[in-house]
């Protein structure tokens, strides 16, 4: 699996925008993202970076064209879904002139949103869109990222107070059963479906576990 020599995750970087604002963009950013789960979150930071450079966030289109990124009369910080059903539509022939284009390197910002299973990351071209973009990534979950993941929504969300939420008793020691220190392939979520943990796992176990607390007379 492609990583990205210069990627963050998406946890870090919403908790980095939360506690000191939006970050300038200068090039293109590709968010590969799993569940979907921060994609509000993601387009609320950048919408506050697109005011920050005095542009508006809206939506482009597909295929992509030179100049795609210029911004336009109302100076557009362009946002192009790259969703399996418009990787469809686009054929063949438009879907690599499109990456190529992207891959040049050398138009203003723009965001990209690419699922982690998206032919995007098969191309010949990621290689070179990679080394000239900004890559955000949802990751798996793991031991390592969690407490990152923890953080963000302790500090974001409403599960409780982000003060209290870290040292609850039995809070972060919920997910060890949930994480596999093996392949994160095979890290699987019970009761939860059958999926790789994601954020969006760790924050519906985060949730039970709040209400769980407060049924119980814990808070």
């Amino acid at each position: 699996m492609v990583t990205g020599v210069g990627a963050v995750q998406d946890v870090g970087y919403l908790l980095a925008t939360h506690r000191h604002g939006a970050a300038a963009l200068d090039r293109a950013l590709v968010y590969r993202y799993r569940s979907g789960r921060l994609l509000r979150a993601m387009m609320v930071a950048l919408r506050c970076t697109a005011e920050r450079q005095g542009r508006i966030l809206a939506s482009g289109d597909l295929p992509l064209r030179p100049g795609f990124a210029d911004g336009g009369l109302l100076n557009v910080l362009p946002v192009f879904r790259w969703s399996r059903e418009a990787v469809k539509c686009l054929g063949s022939r438009e879907f690599t002139n499109s990456l190529r284009v992207l891959a040049e390197g050398t138009h203003g910002p723009s965001v990209h949103l690419v699922p982690h299973d998206s032919p995007v990351l098969r191309h010949s071209t990621w290689p070179a869109i990679e080394a000239g973009s900004l890559v955000v990534v949802e990751p798996l979950i793991t031991r390592a990222s969690l407490p990152t993941a923890l953080l963000y929504l302790a500090e974001t969300s409403d599960l409780c107070a982000p003060s209290d939420i870290l040292g609850q008793t039995g809070f972060t020691e919920s997910f060890a059963d949930l994480i596999d220190e093996g392949s994160n392939d095979d890290v699987r979520a019970r009761g939860l479906g059958r999926e790789p943990i994601t954020v969006g796992t760790v924050w519906a176990v985060g949730r039970w576990f709040s209400e769980w607390r407060t049924e119980d007379g814990a808070v």
